[in-house]
């Protein structure tokens, strides 16, 4: 399992291999409805611009697999359409992302449009909460990081200019060696 411990969950709540089908339509059906509610009056551009992310590759990948990323992105378009109604319940989405897969952390930014006050106590809040979730699971986060497949040139993500650079590098190196010892 390449996903924080709290997916454990999922059997305990009765969710089963055979649900797989029905939860990847729920997921595509809640990513449709969070692009719905964060996106009120929008012009034509944007419009055109965010048909093409829809339609992506990408995105087609992550509803042709049922990705959970899919429910992520709806955990934080409802923390920006709450944002205005209820702060509190908008953190408690934002906090739920972050519990399944770490990086909505980034999504604190939201809360910049807040008075610097109340932006200060949230990202203190945020960052002690976190701080203790990684602390509890760091052995977890861990393994995950090292038996997560790492993927080449068909991957996106963290590690792909890394992970290309190093093997041009590797490559090159190689090379020169072969050419020194050549000479």
């Amino acid at each position: 399992l390449n996903y924080p411990r709290i997916w454990i969950i999922l059997p305990l709540l009765g969710i089963q291999q055979q649900h797989t089908i029905y939860i990847g339509v729920i997921f595509i059906v809640l990513f449709f409805v969070g692009t719905i509610i964060f996106t009120k009056e929008i012009n034509r551009n944007t419009a055109v611009l965010l048909t093409l992310c829809i339609f992506s590759p990408a995105t087609f990948l992550a509803f042709e697999r049922g990705n959970n990323d899919l429910f992520i992105y709806f955990l934080l378009s409802l923390t920006i359409y709450l944002i205005n109604k209820n702060r509190l319940f908008s953190g408690i989405t934002l906090g739920t992302a972050f519990l399944l897969k770490l990086f909505p952390i980034f999504a604190l930014c939201v809360y910049l449009r807040e008075s610097k006050k109340t932006f200060t106590k949230i990202l203190i809040a945020s960052l002690f909460i976190c701080t203790m979730y990684i602390y509890f699971s760091y052995n977890d986060l861990i393994q995950i990081f090292h038996n997560t497949p790492q993927g080449g040139f068909t991957s996106y993500g963290v590690n792909v200019i890394y992970s290309a650079l190093q093997s041009k590098i590797a490559t090159n190196n190689f090379v020169y060696l072969k050419v020194v010892c050549t000479l």
